[in-house]
């Protein structure tokens, strides 16, 4: 453009000091965010036995633990006070404590347990115990599976201190505004830092196209991308990432010094903009997929489930078991009426 070879450039520069001595720019067509570009890398997830334990937080163990001993409780409650046997009557074994855990842990492992059930308070607490097992399994095979499971891991980078602990190497564009910030960048920052560690290699400010930076990306996860974002946001196999030291730029074409197109297309700017194409050109295109760090979607194995996660499923199991309480109260008073026995001579005295 200085030396004269071409009239416009449309591809988009970001607008600095430096290049207005040699060229003029149309107005603002968009803001690009100077950030960082991370490749998505699909790791097998290491697996091992603490795995299969460290699904649920200490917590969560000892509460589900709790739950099995509150509805063994109310198998043994509804024994103890005749509500049901439970067992057959040919059985040498009257239900008690202990077969009420069995009965609780042999639901939570899906199997089968020989129960006489003929009343409605222990087929209520047969059935929640049958639900707070689908639950508990459903919620435990699930993280079993993430942590079994490939998925997109995404490197842990709020600023550029975190590039440096973990011996991250940066690079950028060719003679790019984010080339003149990394080597200009405060002595003993951690941008400067970063920089000093990389600036004998060749290749860091070598590439030319998107394709060139997205092929490192994803061929070497040692790397990141430090510098405009604009062209990467709709590529699905990078993430961008907001940084502290993350910078707002302008975006505009590129004209000769004292060009006489340089009004035709600010008005032509000013057109798409009022006709509200720009906006949503600019929501598409530079917008979505820019986001702050979200360290979820770092999380390298899945997280161990805590009691809030497991509060519907033993909400849910202690709601039933005072319900199935109150129905056994009521069966057992009901049960005591009709066995009542009125003697004859106490009927006898009565009628004298």
């Amino acid at each position: 453009m200085a030396g004269g070879e071409a009239d416009i450039s449309t591809g988009g520069l970001s607008v600095n000091t430096e290049r207005m001595r040699y060229v003029d720019y149309t107005d603002s067509v968009s803001q690009d965010f100077h950030g960082i570009v991370v490749g998505l890398s699909n790791r097998g997830q290491a697996i091992n036995i603490m795995a299969y334990v460290s699904i649920f937080e200490t917590a969560s163990w000892a509460v589900g633990f709790l739950v099995v001993l509150l509805l063994a409780t109310g198998f043994a409650v509804l024994s103890w006070t005749k509500v049901e046997a439970f067992h057959r009557q040919d059985d040498s074994e009257a239900f008690g404590f202990i077969h009420g855990v069995a009965v609780s842990l042999i639901t939570l492992l899906q199997r089968d347990y020989d129960l006489i059930l003929t009343r409605n308070s222990s087929r209520l607490l047969f059935n929640v115990t049958c639900i707070y097992a689908f639950l508990i399994s459903a919620y435990y095979n699930a993280v079993l599976t993430s942590l079994m499971t490939s998925r997109p891991a995404v490197t842990n980078i709020r600023s550029f201190k975190d590039i440096n602990d973990q011996n991250l190497r940066v690079f950028s564009w060719a003679s790019s505004s984010a080339e003149i910030v990394l080597k200009n960048a405060p002595a003993g920052s951690p941008m400067h830092q970063a920089y000093v560690r990389v600036q004998n290699d060749p290749d860091v400010f070598s590439a030319e196209t998107p394709e060139e930076i997205t092929d490192r990306l994803l061929t070497d996860f040692g790397s990141v991308y430090y510098g405009s974002t604009i062209a990467f946001v709709s590529d699905p196999r990078l993430r961008v990432l907001t940084i502290a030291e993350g910078r707002i730029s302008h975006i505009a074409f590129v004209l000769q010094n004292q060009s006489e197109f340089r009004q035709l297309f600010n008005f032509q700017l000013q057109e798409i903009r009022d006709s509200g194409i720009m906006p949503t050109l600019l929501m598409r295109w530079t917008t979505e997929g820019v986001e702050a760090f979200d360290a979820s979607l770092s999380a390298e194995t899945a997280s161990a489930l805590g009691y809030d996660n497991l509060l519907f499923p033993f909400a849910v199991t202690a709601v039933g078991v005072v319900v199935a309480y109150g129905i056994a109260f009521v069966e057992l008073i009901h049960s005591l009426m009709a066995r009542a026995v009125i003697r004859p001579s106490n009927l006898g005295r009565h009628r004298s």
